[in-house]
């Protein structure tokens, strides 16, 4: 699997805290300056990448569930996805629309 880099703007609290995360995914890099410089706040501008699991370390909130959990979050949609399928599938053999073959 790849990796994407996404630009990240947080807004980081007095007690180290993010209170705001917006991505800049298609967003120029002088326009989240800008946006910043608007807000008059410090930039600083990370050299390397940070994954998530540093980047939650690092900044507490500036991830959101759905990013930390992203194996459980596709697990429990193909776990619905299958359940789904199954409850149709009985659905419409109760009610005779489809009959199993014979043996």
């Amino acid at each position: 699997m790849g990796s994407s880099v996404v630009p990240l703007l947080l807004m980081i609290g007095a007690a180290g805290r993010c209170v705001l995360r917006l991505s800049g995914a298609g967003l120029p890099a002088p326009d989240l300056k800008g946006f910043a410089a608007g807000l008059h706040v410090p930039v600083a501008v990370r050299a390397r990448a940070m994954g998530p699991e540093a980047l939650r370390r690092e900044y507490p909130d500036s991830v959101s569930w759905f990013w930390q959990h992203q194996v459980l979050v596709a697990v429990l949609a193909v776990v619905l996805f299958v359940a789904v399928m199954v409850a149709v599938l009985v659905a419409l053999a109760a009610t005779g629309v489809i009959k199993p073959s014979p043996g």
